[in-house]
């Protein structure tokens, strides 16, 4: 990406990389230490017009929820995700988002 003078990471943290959830301290850690990393790459990137984006959803209707009977439409959908995702990708040149943070409604 560096060579190529274009690109676009995008990292998937988590809510818990800025608040820490408990009974989940590993990854808590892990996904603090991700978003670190992703304002490092920002920084170093940028002079090549390489974008970082971290994304931090909330609870999200993955296969880790398998089993649970709280409703689908409690979560942050896969679908939300992937579309916010895909606008930031079409956005002009010259600007990056930083974080986006997508969590549930009310869950």
């Amino acid at each position: 990406m560096r060579s190529a003078k274009q690109g676009h990471i995008f990292n998937i943290c988590s809510v818990a990389s800025k608040t820490p959830v408990k009974n989940a301290g590993s990854y808590s850690v892990t996904k603090a230490a991700m978003l670190s990393l992703n304002h490092v790459l920002r920084q170093e990137l940028a002079p090549h017009n390489v974008k970082v984006t971290a994304f931090l959803p909330g609870s999200t209707k993955t296969s880790s929820w398998e089993g649970t009977s709280i409703p689908d439409e409690k979560f942050v959908q896969p679908e939300d995700i992937a579309e916010t995702l895909f606008t930031i990708l079409n956005l002009s040149k010259g600007v990056n988002v930083d974080e986006v943070l997508i969590t549930p409604l009310d869950f």
